[in-house]
């Protein structure tokens, strides 16, 4: 015999990831009369043309990058030097070899103006051929054919690294939560917030040097876990390049048109760690993201899902973001196992918590918008049962996410979120949400950059009635009454309560007048359940119906229910009076409060009501 006991929500394994937005302060520096500056523009050795769109580093003699900067629309770009001495210049553009000027001489108080020619080659990735696992090599510019993607993605990293350190842009950005089954095929629960600042960083590692050496999933005294993931810094770092082997490798039915450096840890390596690819475009030579996993986890830890996506793109102006990331976290519980040597308690992956985020637009300091995200359109119809005309007033949304709207006078609906994949559209009906009723979910595959389009059919009577009534009501009537049974004073569910609904029909005898009328009663009876609910099936329309609930010497007050064409109607009066009129030991009870509300009944003809009961208790 088996019992699961899900643990992910109570501190047995505390999922922690050091995801957060950074708000970077800008450094103002201050250009003192002795300042050492130079300016100067990107041209093409060949056409003579200026070079745009790329980023210009300093380095000092000793090839260490002192500042960088992105040139303009003219390849014009300026650097400040930190003091006097021997500097170089490199140009990094996206799908261009690398060019580095010969040493130049900045003096102190003093502007150099260069101009820096690159050669403008392309790089042809499309010529890279795969590598076989046997050829992983340890640092990536040691193999001649990942040598060449790893400049590639050097240069996006490096740039967005920079990117995400200054203010010349404003972002807006959705952050996520995520609960998801095991499956990873439906969201459970969501939570979103919006953040806007100068500055954006999906995520914030720790030092390379700390991750090289403690691992990437790290054991916490009170028995949880805490995981890191990779981000550009650490990626850059030596401490990384020398404790992974990289090959190239193709994926052309989920990576069309990408090639991807492979990278691992390198044999023997027993702590924690991560592989991964980072995925880049052949044609236009631009880092678009990078995939990554945990290697080494334990046991009942273990599943290659358990990682992250990080997605990357340059802006028109050159500077490269992070525009969409996603961590995926297991959420865990333990199983205890009872068998003949005893009970044992295992741990077990029951579903993932997602944390993430997307960049929906980038401004620049003018209020000019340099990005605007893709989102995913869902549009459709809410019908009624018979498909005639539309739903006017219900709630649609994607279940499990906080992305919701209402329909229309005729019933439509249109929903935009940064989501793709599939997902569930969930609606709700003020008439039926009343009586527990959910009806099915429809399944929808959503796009980025894509309208995907839906019709919904409201639940019709026969199909609410048996999802009330599993076992089917009996001959004598279809509908239904479900309700929960309470503490008249503490209003408190009450359990183990009988419930019984009675009415009457009336048949003739074949003669005329009164005289040959027979009325004959009937009754549907049933108890209600731990959380004081209670369900009455069978019963039929344009009769008056008496529900009455009785727990030992208590009572509820009767109720008088009618099913009729168009609604429901109840007699208020009547459960009035007829609490009012009852005693016990000779005393007469307290009035009752009104034992339903009175409502607006839905237009809808309504087979099942929801008729709420109070006990009374006058010993107290």
């Amino acid at each position: 015999m088996t019992a699961v006991i899900n643990c992910s929500n109570e501190g047995w394994t505390r999922i922690l990831l050091r995801l957060a937005l950074l708000q970077t302060l800008a450094m103002a520096v201050a250009v003192s009369a002795d300042a050492q500056l130079i300016s100067g523009q990107i041209v093409d050795s060949t056409a003579g043309v200026p070079v745009a769109a790329g980023f210009v580093v300093l380095l000092d003699e000793d090839g260490i990058e002192i500042a960088r900067t992105v040139s303009t629309s003219q390849g014009r770009f300026t650097l400040l030097a930190p003091r006097s001495g021997t500097y170089l210049l490199r140009s990094e553009r996206i799908g261009y070899r690398v060019s580095v000027s010969p040493p130049l001489r900045l003096e102190a108080g003093r502007t150099l103006e260069y101009t820096l020619q690159v050669a403008a080659l392309p790089v042809r990735l499309s010529d890279i051929e795969v590598q076989r696992e046997d050829e992983c090599r340890i640092r990536p510019e040691e193999g001649r054919q990942t040598a060449i993607l790893w400049e590639e993605a050097r240069k996006a990293l490096a740039g967005a690294s920079w990117t995400a350190s200054q203010t010349r842009y404003r972002y807006n950005t959705v952050l996520y939560e995520r609960d998801l089954d095991v499956a990873r095929r439906y969201i459970s629960a969501e939570q979103t917030r919006s953040r806007s600042g100068y500055s954006v960083a999906p995520f914030s590692s720790i030092a390379a040097e700390q991750l090289a050496s403690g691992g990437y999933a790290v054991v916490n005294d009170d028995n949880t876990y805490t995981y890191y993931a990779p981000d550009a810094n650490v990626l850059r770092d030596d401490s990384f390049l020398s404790t992974h082997c990289f090959r190239v490798v193709r994926d052309t039915r989920g990576h069309p048109g990408l090639v991807g450096l492979a990278f691992e840890p390198v044999r023997g390596r027993r702590l924690t760690d991560v592989k991964g690819t980072l995925w880049i475009d052949e044609q236009s030579s631009e880092l678009r993201s990078l995939e990554f996993s945990y290697t080494n986890l334990p046991y009942d830890l273990y599943d290659e899902r358990i990682g992250g996506t990080v997605e990357f793109m340059p802006l028109p102006s050159g500077e490269w973001i992070v525009h969409r990331w996603q961590i995926r976290m297991p959420s865990v519980g333990i199983r205890v196992v009872r068998g003949p040597l005893g009970t044992e308690r295992r741990t077990e992956l029951q579903g993932f918590r997602d944390g993430g985020g997307e960049i929906l637009d980038v401004t620049d300091r003018r209020g000019r918008t340099v990005y605007s995200a893709r989102l995913a359109t869902l549009t459709g119809t809410l019908l009624e049962s018979d498909r005639s005309v539309g739903v006017v007033g219900a709630t649609v949304a994607l279940d499990g996410t906080s992305y919701s709207t209402t329909t229309d006078a005729l019933g439509r609906f249109t929903i935009t979120a940064p989501l793709e994949g599939e997902h569930r559209v969930a609606f709700s009906l003020s008439h039926i949400d009343e009586i527990w009723f959910q009806p099915a979910a429809t399944t929808v595959i959503l796009a980025l950059g894509r309208i995907t389009s839906v019709v919904l059919t409201a639940p019709g009577p026969d199909s609410v009635l048996a999802a009330v009534c599993p076992a089917g009501g009996e001959p004598s009537g279809d509908r239904a009454i479900i309700g929960v049974i309470g503490d008249v004073l503490t209003g408190a569910p009450v359990a183990g309560a009988r419930v019984i609904g009675w009415w009457q029909t009336i048949t003739g005898g074949g003669r005329t007048g009164l005289e040959g009328l027979t009325a004959r009663d009937h009754e549907a009876s049933t108890e209600s359940d731990s959380a004081g609910r209670y369900t009455l099936c069978g019963f039929p329309a344009e009769r008056p119906i008496i529900v009455h609930a009785i727990l030992g010497s208590n009572e509820s007050p009767f109720a008088e229910v009618t099913f009729v064409e168009g609604g429901v109607f109840v007699d208020e009066s009547m459960c009035l009076q007829m609490s009012a009129k009852r005693r016990r030991g000779g005393q007469q009870l307290p009035p009752a409060p009104a034992c339903f509300p009175r409502r607006e009944h839905h237009a809808t003809p309504l087979w099942v009501w929801k008729q709420d009961l109070k006990l009374l208790f006058p010993s107290r």
